[in-house]
Order: structure tokens, then C-alpha cells, then sequence
């Protein structure tokens, strides 16, 4: 539905009828889901699987490729477009619009990200629920309400029968939120302090969302995005400008005892946060870097250069391998561009700037704001969880000195993906010490 590139997975159910091809659609699907999650990285997992009565063959019985990847998804199967019974109409409005979204069929009451949703997906559908219903719908949201009759709850007091939004914002009775501070997660209490969260170089929040769901329930989870996460602005490009706005946004919070958590990039906005609260005299209870790199050790191991690169690549793919990736680059840098000139303008005239390009714009800026980043020592101390496999030198050498105290618990696995140290598989232990620096900051 955006236009973005699938992997489809194409099945054939033992050459079944049609018939029984469709009535086991959905448990194959289900069946495949699992087994590619647990043994491909995510950039070759399906983000489609259609399911086929039977599969085209060459005059030799062997499977015919090149006809294989021509065959439709079948729309019966395909885009879940199907209500399901006893949902009200918006349930299935919003399962359709996971569905849409994440390329196969998605009930009511699956999780939007166990289904195969990512970060990027999630704001092309929070872009589209505002559109639809003209009601404003952080992305953040859909932590709280991953499941498309979770959504369809939250957005129902705010919705007329005609489908129109009847107030002006969606958020906690209790809790504050603005243009950059989001409710992640409301807890059964709010008298502990509060856990923020700040986004690293994607801008978006999506990422904390196993940690959010993983912290005691009685605590309140908040999240700063950056600022262009929303494709309506340029992103900014230092770390100061960052931390200036989200000053401001923290306020909202009142006295209330902050715990500040910074994965990766993000930390380095959370680290200048806590200089700025420290300089006015208001220190955060908590500082946590979550495996976050010292930016002198990204200016001493600069990305490499587009002549690096591109040799690089023909060594690896080779000529044609290589004008083929220089067309898709020149081909992605058109889209980049056209989205730069949508968001300088505040956001694209006929719909939504493309996600990716959002991101890569995000990215592009955290490079920037990162080689121009030098910190300010702390007086008080920080937390670093230390990824097993990232060399210290990196982290723990770099920000000792910066601070009275550094202390470091080292977490088994990396610094990001599905062996993560914030991973859902791994992210209980952080959560458990999140907790304690809660705890600590009480004594």
C-alpha cells in the first residue's frame, strides 16, 4: 500500500485443492512466521506468504522460478481484508490497516509487532489513523495498543459513528504528553519517579517497545522522540539543539524525579539532558546509557567513504552487481530529496513522506550531531550497560572519565538487533536494572 518493496514467500500446501489451500492459509502462515523468526535475520524473513493450491513446474516436474515470482498474491488470502465475526467495524477497519500495512492477513487480536511490524510501518500506520479519522495518534501508541482491538478501544471514545474524531487529543487523564513526550506505558502508580526514554538516530520509539512492556507495571513510561520523526520538519542536526527542545517538553513533567535512558545515540542526548538539568540545578535522579558508543570513538572510526564503498561493493557483487545497486541508490537519493523538500515545507502535500526516507534523513543527522558532539563531565554518576560483544574501549574507557562514577553492568548480547541487549529475548535483565536504579534513586 506505500509503494515500499516486499519479500514474498510463495507456498504450496502438498498440491491441496483451492479450497483447502485457503482453510489452511492461516495456520501455515502462522507456522511459517515462527520458524523464520527463530532461524533467518530479519532482511530475509517474508513479509508476505501467499498461499497456493499448487506452484507452476517446468516440463521436468522442477520448480518454475521465474513463473513463481509473476504469480498474484491472492487477494481471498493475501491482504486480510476479511472482518471477523462479532468485531465491531472499526476492529476491522484497524486489523485491515495492520494487515495492509505488514503484508499478510493480521486478526484482531494479534500483535501488531509479533505479526511482523517494525518501526517504519508503525508510523505509516499511525499517519494513517490520523488521516483517516483526523484525530491526533502518536506512534508510541500502538506500544500500549498493539493488537487492532487494543487501537480500536483507545480510539473509540474519541470517534463518532460516522467515523470523525469528536476531541482534539488522545492521552492519559493523568499523565502529560507533547510534541516530543509521548506516554509509552501508564503505570498503576505515578509516584516513583518517571522513566524516560530517548530516542535514538531513528527518532522513533518503536525500539523500546520490549522494555517498556518488560519495566514493573507500576511505573510510568514516558518517551522523547526526535524532533522530524513525524516527517513534518527537518530533523535538527547537534545534539544541544536536541536537548534544548526536549527541555522544554521534560517541564511537562513538573518535579517529578526523572530516570533518563539513552540507547545507542540516544544517549548522547540523554547524557547532554542530564548536564543541562545538572547546570540548572535540577539533576535527574538516573542517567543510563544503553550501550552507548563515545562520539570520539565514531570521529576516530569514521563510516567509510562513497569511494570505500563503492569498492567495497564491487569486490563483493561485482559490475553488474554494482550498477545495479548504484541505480537503486539513484533511485532511493530521488525519493530522499523529494522527502527533504516535503518536510522542509511541513510534511508532503498529497500524503505521508515515505518512512524510509524520513529515516534516512534522521540518520544522516545523528552522523552529523554524533562527529560534533563533545560532552561535558557529570558530577553525578551513570549507568552503562556495556553489550558483551562491543569492545569497551568504545564505551567504558571513554565515558569513565566524564563522570564521578561510572558504573557498568555488562548484558549478554549486541548492540542492537534480534541478539540485542534490548531485544525481547534479552530485554528482561535490563528492565530488572532499570528497576534498580528506580530503587536506588529512592535511597
Amino acid at each position: 500500500s506505500t509503494g515500499t518493496k516486499r519479500l514474498v514467500a510463495h507456498v504450496s500446501l502438498h498440491e491441496m485443492d483451492t479450497a483447502a489451500a485457503k482453510t489452511a492459509a492461516s495456520e501455515t502462515r502462522q507456522a511459517i512466521n515462527d520458524a523464520v523468526r527463530s532461524t533467518l535475520p530479519p532482511t530475509m524473513r517474508p513479509q508476505r506468504i501467499a498461499v497456493h493450491a499448487s506452484l507452476p513446474r517446468t516440463p521436468h516436474g522442477k520448480l518454475d522460478r521465474g513463473a513463481a515470482a509473476l504469480l498474484d498474491v491472492p487477494v481471498e488470502i493475501g491482504d486480510g481484508s476479511t472482518p471477523t465475526a462479532g468485531a465491531s467495524p472499526l476492529e476491522n477497519e484497524i486489523a485491515a490497516l495492520f494487515s495492509s500495512e505488514i503484508g499478510h492477513p493480521v486478526g484482531i487480536d494479534d500483535d501488531f509487532f509479533a505479526s511482523g511490524g517494525n518501526s517504519l510501518a508503525a508510523l505509516t500506520v499511525a499517519v494513517a489513523i490520523e488521516d483517516r479519522f483526523g484525530e491526533p495518534f502518536p506512534v508510541t501508541k500502538l506500544i500500549d495498543a498493539p493488537t487492532a482491538r487494543a487501537t480500536a478501544a483507545l480510539l473509540a471514545p474519541h470517534v463518532t459513528s460516522t467515523g470523525k474524531s469528536v476531541i482534539t487529543s488522545i492521552g492519559s487523564d493523568e499523565l502529560p504528553e507533547g510534541e516530543l513526550l509521548a506516554v509509552l506505558r501508564a503505570g498503576t502508580e505515578h509516584d516513583d519517579a518517571a522513566v524516560v526514554l530517548v530516542a535514538p538516530g531513528t527518532g522513533h520509539l518503536m525500539v523500546y517497545q520490549p522494555l517498556a512492556t518488560a519495566l514493573a507495571p507500576h511505573l510510568d513510561v514516558f518517551g522523547l522522540s526526535l524532533p522530524g520523526a513525524d516527517g513534518k520538519r527537518p530533523p535538527l542536526r547537534t545534539v544541544g539543539a536536541i536537548a534544548e527542545e526536549m527541555l522544554a517538553e521534560l517541564t511537562l513533567l513538573g518535579d517529578r524525579p526523572i530516570v533518563l535512558l539513552g540507547g545507542s545515540s540516544g544517549g548522547l542526548i540523554a547524557w547532554e539532558l542530564a548536564v543541562r538539568l545538572e547546570r540548572q540545578g535540577r539533576p535527574v535522579a538516573g542517567l543510563i546509557l544503553q550501550d552507548t558508543l563515545h562520539p570520539q570513538a565514531w570521529r576516530d572510526n569514521p563510516p567509510p567513504t562513497r569511494a570505500e564503498q563503492y569498492r567495497a561493493l564491487l569486490d563483493e557483487r561485482g559490475v553488474f552487481g554494482t550498477l545495479f545497486e548504484t541505480f537503486e541508490r539513484g533511485r532511493r537519493k530521488i525519493g530522499h530529496m523529494r522527502a527533504e523538500r516535503a518536510m522542509a515545507a511541513g510534511g508532503a502535500p498529497d500524503g505521508p513522506v515515505d518512512p524510509e526516507a524520513i529515516s534516512h534523513h534522521l540518520v544522516m543527522a545523528t552522523d552529523e550531531m554524533t562527529a560534533a558532539y563533545f560532552p561535558e563531565p557529570l558530577a553525578n554518576s551513570v549507568r552503562l550497560f556495556a553489550a558483551s560483544n562491543t569492545d569497551p574501549a568504545l564505551t567504558i574507557d571513554r565515558w569513565s572519565p566524564l563522570t564521578a562514577e561510572l558504573r557498568v553492568d555488562h548484558l549478554e548480547g549486541d548492540h542492537h538487533g534480534d541478539d540485542g541487549i534490548g531485544s525481547p529475548k534479552r530485554v528482561g535483565v535490563a528492565a530488572r536494572l532499570v528497576e534498580d536504579e528506580i530503587g536506588r534513586a529512592k535511597r
